[in-house]
């Protein structure tokens, strides 16, 4: 009899034990997806507008508060390109819906996931308290816009024409056979290719100044050429909401420039801006 109390103890307490470390486990499986941070103590519920229809709503700390949803503490990961695309285009959608509402956000990209409840994001907003804050005072009413640039080297080989240099060596070309031109041939067309560099250097420099100066700041990304036309800037510029025409105006300038063609496109969250070492 006390052996079959003794088991029966035994199967209580792993019992009890099985309990606990499943209920651990479904704490641990709990998360918090962010998708912005916005300025003010507020308890907004946006209803399911979220990745895959979740509710999204804020949780306030201090003069702060996240626009989240709760989720398992575990990524969005799918095979299905179009899956993961309409996420990351739901992400963006609730990130819009903020700062229309709001104003200025700090922007988090997708699949950023806090694991915990709102304690944990709490205690994650009170570590990086001083980070943000100092990032609302950089955004604080600007907003982001891509600038790309784009010309027609056609044009840029016409400018060339009128070098002294290359002018001369073709005279001389021109004179000699064909044989003996031939490394002479050579030499012009280096020199040709890196006078072409050098000037779209030149131009490119003079747009970025004026860009950058037009602008509370500007981040530089990789250039892509399009079919026709090579891309000499791709810039992302945070602009404050008064200055959106004054910057409009520049661009309208530069894109007078024969051979230039500019692309203006936003407003968009300032991702680029509110990254550690922006």
């Amino acid at each position: 009899m006390e052996q079959k109390k003794n088991q029966a103890n035994q199967a209580s307490q792993a019992q009890t034990s099985q309990t606990q470390a499943l209920n651990q486990a479904m704490v641990e499986e709990k998360g918090v997806y962010i998708y912005c941070i916005v300025e003010g103590n507020t308890n907004e519920d946006f209803g399911s507008t979220g990745i895959e229809n979740s509710k999204v709503y804020t949780i306030p700390f201090k003069d702060v508060s996240a626009v989240v949803h709760s989720c398992k503490a575990e990524p969005y990961n799918s095979k299905d390109d179009e899956i993961v695309k309409r996420w990351i285009l739901a992400h963006q959608n609730v990130v819009d819906k903020a700062m229309k509402k709001y104003g200025t956000v700090i922007p988090l990209g997708f699949d950023t996931i806090i694991k915990g409840d709102e304690k944990a994001l709490k205690e994650w907003i009170e570590k990086d308290y001083s980070n943000i804050k100092n990032r609302f005072e950089k955004i604080r009413g600007k907003k982001e816009y891509g600038v790309q640039i784009f010309i027609d080297e056609k044009t840029i080989s016409k400018e060339l024409d009128g070098n002294e240099e290359i002018r001369k060596m073709k005279e001389k070309i021109g004179k000699m056979q064909k044989g003996a031109a031939y490394m002479l041939q050579k030499k012009m067309e280096n020199m040709t290719k890196n006078a072409m560099e050098n000037e779209l250097k030149k131009i490119s420099d003079e747009f970025y100044e004026k860009i950058k100066n037009s602008s509370d700041d500007v981040k530089t990304g990789k250039n892509k050429d399009a079919e026709d036309k090579k891309m000499i800037l791709n810039l992302s510029v945070l602009l404050k909401d008064e200055n959106i025409n004054l910057f409009g105006a520049q661009l309208d300038e530069i894109n007078k420039r024969e051979g230039v063609s500019v692309r203006f496109v936003g407003p968009f969250a300032p991702y680029s801006f509110v990254s550690e070492g922006s």
